[in-house]
């Protein structure tokens, strides 16, 4: 238990360290979001929106399947939008990066958790292991988007770019620590 606990948060502070660096130092999330010069005029147009997730052009709630059919076949070969509006912008660094280490606490406990129950051993098992979750989870979530939604290729490089480098970090780190021979006293 206690070398399953080490493990773990060990794993948790290696992700929030390679994330810092991702989002902080390196260039990696550089071209995630791009700048408009028409910004202040787009917000002001906004303001009145609820907080949520928008998808332009939309379907009116009560549409009938008809409506909402002639709605998407006149939007072909036109310009459309997902749009992520919230009613106040928050700047609480201490909330985001505690939310965060929590969240990378969970991360680290489901694949030691995965590895254990699965017996995995040996270094290469346990990097090939964590490897392999990365690349689910890059599947399953950014491909996904960029199927459905049109996510842009310079909006998905870097999310990937770090999944495989955060299951690289953990997958050598675990691999590490649970190959390690325990010292005999």
């Amino acid at each position: 238990m206690k070398k399953s606990i080490i493990a773990i948060l060990i794993g948790a502070i290696l992700i929030m360290a390679y994330q810092t660096l991702s989002w902080m130092m390196l260039p990696i999330h550089a071209s995630s979001h791009k700048y408009t010069p028409m910004e202040d005029s787009l917000i002001q147009s906004m303001s009145g929106l609820e907080t949520g997730v928008y998808f332009l052009p939309g379907e009116e709630p009560g549409s009938s399947k008809e409506e909402i059919m002639a709605k998407r076949e006149a939007s072909i070969g036109k310009p459309w939008a997902i749009l992520s509006y919230h009613e106040t912008m928050e700047m609480n660094m201490a909330k985001s990066v505690g939310l965060g280490l929590l969240i990378n606490i969970i991360i680290a406990w489901l694949v030691v958790y995965l590895i254990q129950s699965g017996n995995i051993t040996g270094k290469n098992n346990i990097l090939r292991t964590t490897l392999l979750i990365g690349f689910i989870t890059i599947f399953t979530t950014t491909i996904m988007e960029w199927n459905w939604f049109s996510t842009p290729m310079h909006n998905m490089t870097g999310d990937i770019l770090d999944q495989i480098i955060i299951s690289l970090i953990l997958g050598l780190w675990l691999g590490y620590y649970f190959s390690r021979k325990q010292k005999v006293n």
